[in-house]
């Protein structure tokens, strides 16, 4: 172990013409509050699934990725990965995350913000995947499970203006496992998040069982939404997964609790299908089938009532 928990950082200078004479900077060490990054003594099955052998939750790895954006005044970098947040024995896995701050290119780095995001209702939080968009809202996406619980992918983040630390997006489900990873317990090495630079919305694959090994991917975006704006459409969350054989789950969290219908265009602007929309609870939900649809991009659009009351996000059917 070390006196003090920490993180270091390199800087390289990479001299393109002649590779062989780059350097690497003396690392920069910052400490932290302290944590555990090591399940089981460092063995390679750690963590429970329900129905299934216990799967590996890479630990003690910085988690994919590292991700690096300038904005105006300052550089800022988010970074995960996973901590025991249990003493003794007993463990739990959360996701201890990071958004350090530079206040110019080649000073030192600090942290700006430190948490620890544990998923509600006892299960681990682990193989996390986080990035800023340009807004400076962070998205994370990470793998849930527990002894009871099949693996699933969920989602949570921090809007702008947010407590530091904190994050303040309750926890989303986007796909939930039917069928178990089997022995030896090895789960998606590599997940990603990623920010769409048109919309600066948050894309993010990873893997599942349905009932055998899936990659399901998922679009979302945070909208900010205050007093009577909470029931436009527009200000309502869009989640979008993607299932096998071209199947979509749509669902749009929402308090506006009005008629609406869903319509599928190709970029083009030609509108392919449309749905009358029914509201469960707090939510449209709807299976798309586009399974008829050719290889592409398509824009799916939930309107309300009003024509300004309407939300729209992008699919990929392959």
């Amino acid at each position: 172990g070390v006196a003090d928990d920490h993180l270091k950082i390199w800087s390289a200078d990479i001299d393109w013409t002649n590779v062989g004479s780059s350097t690497m900077s003396a690392a920069q060490e910052i400490t932290t509050a302290d944590f555990t990054a090591v399940f089981d003594g460092g063995s390679f099955q750690n963590r429970p699934q329900g129905g299934g052998v216990d799967v590996d939750i890479l630990q003690a790895t910085m988690m994919n990725q590292v991700q690096y954006r300038r904005f105006t005044g300052y550089n800022s970098v988010v970074m995960n990965f996973v901590v025991d947040v249990l003493a003794g024995s007993a463990e739990k896995a959360a996701v201890r995350w990071y958004e350090l701050r530079q206040t110019a290119d080649g000073d030192p780095w600090t942290i700006f913000q430190e948490g620890t995001y544990e998923a509600p209702d006892g299960r681990d939080a682990y193989s996390a995947s986080m990035a800023m968009n340009a807004n400076g809202e962070i998205g994370m996406a990470y793998t849930s499970s527990s002894a009871t619980d099949r693996i699933s992918i969920r989602y949570t983040g921090q809007t702008t203006g947010a407590t530091n630390s904190v994050m303040n997006v309750a926890e989303e489900l986007i796909a939930q496992s039917t069928g178990a990873c089997p022995s030896p317990g090895r789960l998606a090495d590599y997940v990603q998040l990623s920010v769409d630079p048109v919309d600066q919305s948050f894309w993010h694959i990873a893997e599942y069982y349905e009932p055998t090994r899936r990659d399901v991917v998922a679009h979302f975006d945070f909208s900010t939404a205050a007093g009577v704006d909470d029931l436009s459409i527009e200000n309502s969350e869009l989640v979008i997964s993607s299932l096998p054989n071209n199947q979509f789950n749509v669902m749009l969290q929402t308090a506006y609790d009005g008629d609406a219908i869903l319509s599928v265009f190709d970029l083009q602007g030609k509108q392919l299908t449309t749905q009358n929309l029914v509201k469960n609870g707090d939510r449209f939900d709807h299976n798309l089938d586009m399974a008829y649809a050719t290889t592409g991009v398509y824009l799916v659009k939930i309107q309300g009532e009003s024509a300004n009351s309407s939300k729209t996000a992008k699919i990929i059917v392959k």
